[in-house]
C-alpha cells in the first residue's frame, strides 16, 4: 500500500493492530502504533483497546496500565470494553486490589460496569480467596438491575469450594436453580471437585444422578476429578477402571487425565503401572508435559529405578525438555537421595550454565553435601552464582546458608 503512494489511515491500522495482536505478534504491533503516531494518525479508542488488550494477553499489564494513562492524556475517555480489558489483566496477574481502583473509577467517569465487567472482578477476589468481598459487588449489581447470570453463579462455586466452604457452595447451588438458571456441565464439575477434595463421596453420587436426570454427560474434567480423588485415597485400580469405562463410552482422556492416574500409582509405589499408562498414553497419540515426566521421575527415584530414569530421560531429551527448572531440580535431588553424588552434581553444572532457580531443598541438600564431603571444593565456586537464583523456602534463606559454608570453607 505504502509501496503505491497511499498512507495507511486509522481504520487500517486498527485493524492490523487487531489482527496482529490476535496472533500474538504484540511487539509489532507496538512497533505499527508508533508507526502510525509518527505519521500524524491519531490512535482512537479502538487503537488503545485493542493494543490494551493484546498487552494484557501476554501478561504486559504494567505496559497496558502506561498505555491506559497514555490515552487519558490524550484527552480520549476509556470505555466499558477498555475498563474491563485492563480490570482483567489486573486480575490475571492477581493485582486486585488495583483491578478494584479501576472498577471505582468508572463511577466516576459516568460509566455503569456491565455484566462482563463485574463478572471479571468477582472472579479477580475469588482466585485469590476473598470471596467474601464479593458481596458488596452482588449487592451492587442487582442495584443497577443486573442479575447474576451462570459465570456468577459459577465463579462464585468454584471460589467457595476452593476455600472448602463446600456448604455454601451447595446453597449457591440451590439458589441458582430456584433463580431458574440451569447449572451446565461447569456448575457440576466445580461441585463434584469441592466434595471430593473434603471426601464427601455420598453427596458426589447424588450430584451425579442429579446430573443423569437432568441429562447432562459426564464429561472429561468430571471423570478426572473423580480418578485424582480416587488416586488420592489410594484406589487407583478403581481410578484405572474408570479410564476404561472413559474410552468405552467414546470420551478420550486427555493428558492430564493420563497423568493423574500415573500419579496414583507413583504415590503407591507401582511406577511400572504408572509406566503402562504412560505407553497406553503415547499409543493413543497424547504427547507427554513436563507435569508427566516429573512425576514419572519422581516415582522412579523414590525406588531407586537409576536404569530406568536413564531411559526415560532419552525421552525427555527428544521431547526437549530437559531443560525445564522443575525437572532438573527434582534430577538433582533424587540423584542425591540415590547417593548418585557426582551426577547430581553433574546437573548442579548444568542447572548453572542456565541461571536456572535452585529450589530450596535442592540447595538445602547440596549444602549438607558439600559440607560434609571434603572432595566436592571444586563445585563451591558454583554457589556464589547459585546464591542469586535460590529459592527461600519456610523461613529458611539458602542464600545465607551458602555463604556461611562458603566462610566456613575459605576459612
Amino acid at each position: 500500500m505504502q509501496q503505491e503512494g497511499v498512507q495507511p489511515n486509522s481504520i487500517t491500522y486498527n485493524s492490523l493492530l487487531d489482527g496482529l495482536c490476535k496472533i500474538g505478534k504484540v511487539e509489532e504491533a507496538k512497533d505499527r502504533f508508533r508507526q502510525m503516531v509518527t505519521q500524524g494518525r491519531s490512535p482512537n479508542i479502538v487503537t488503545y483497546a485493542t493494543l490494551i488488550d493484546g498487552l494484557c494477553k501476554i501478561k504486559k499489564v504494567e505496559e497496558a496500565e502506561d498505555l491506559f494513562r497514555q490515552m487519558v492524556t490524550q484527552g480520549l475517555s476509556p470505555d466499558i470494553i477498555t475498563y474491563t480489558t485492563l480490570i482483567d489483566g489486573l486480575c490475571k496477574i492477581e493485582k486486585v486490589v488495583e483491578a478494584n481502583d479501576l472498577f471505582c473509577q468508572m463511577a466516576t467517569q459516568g460509566l455503569s460496569p456491565n455484566i462482563i465487567t463485574y463478572n471479571t472482578l468477582i472472579d479477580g477476589l475469588c482466585k485469590i480467596g476473598k470471596v467474601e468481598e464479593t458481596e458488596d459487588l452482588l449487592c451492587r449489581m442487582v442495584t443497577q438491575g443486573l442479575s447474576p447470570d451462570i459465570i456468577t453463579y459459577n465463579t462464585l462455586i468454584d471460589g467457595l469450594c476452593k476455600i472448602e466452604k463446600v456448604e455454601e457452595a451447595k446453597d449457591l447451588f440451590c439458589q441458582m436453580v430456584t433463580q431458574g438458571l440451569s447449572p451446565n456441565i461447569i456448575s457440576y464439575n466445580t461441585l463434584i471437585s469441592g466434595l471430593l477434595k473434603l471426601g464427601k463421596w455420598e453427596a458426589t453420587s447424588r450430584l451425579l444422578e442429579e446430573m443423569k436426570d437432568q441429562g447432562i454427560e459426564l464429561d472429561v474434567v468430571t471423570f478426572t476429578t473423580i480418578i485424582d480423588a480416587l488416586c488420592k485415597e489410594g484406589m487407583v485400580e478403581k481410578g484405572y477402571k474408570l479410564l476404561d469405562v472413559m474410552i468405552q463410552r467414546g470420551l478420550e482422556p486427555n493428558v492430564v487425565t493420563y497423568t493423574t492416574l500415573m500419579d496414583g500409582y507413583c504415590l503407591i509405589q507401582e511406577t511400572s503401572k504408572a509406566f503402562k499408562v504412560f505407553e497406553l498414553m503415547l499409543s493413543r497419540g497424547h504427547k507427554p508435559d513436563t507435569v508427566t515426566y516429573n512425576i514419572l521421575i519422581n516415582g522412579l527415584f523414590k525406588e531407586g529405578l537409576l536404569d530406568a530414569f536413564d531411559e526415560l530421560f532419552l525421552s525427555v531429551k527428544k521431547d526437549c525438555y530437559s531443560s525445564d527448572s522443575v525437572m532438573l531440580n527434582a534430577i538433582v535431588k533424587g540423584l542425591l537421595e540415590n547417593g548418585e553424588v557426582n551426577r547430581a552434581l553433574g546437573s548442579l553444572s548444568e542447572m548453572n550454565k542456565r541461571k536456572f532457580i535452585l529450589g530450596a531443598f535442592t540447595a538445602s541438600s547440596i549444602v549438607d553435601l558439600l559440607s560434609k564431603d571434603g572432595h566436592c571444593h571444586h563445585y563451591m565456586k558454583m554457589l556464589p552464582n547459585f546464591s542469586q537464583h535460590c529459592a527461600k523456602s519456610n523461613g529458611i534463606n539458602i542464600d545465607s546458608s551458602i555463604s556461611s559454608l562458603i566462610h566456613k570453607i575459605s576459612g
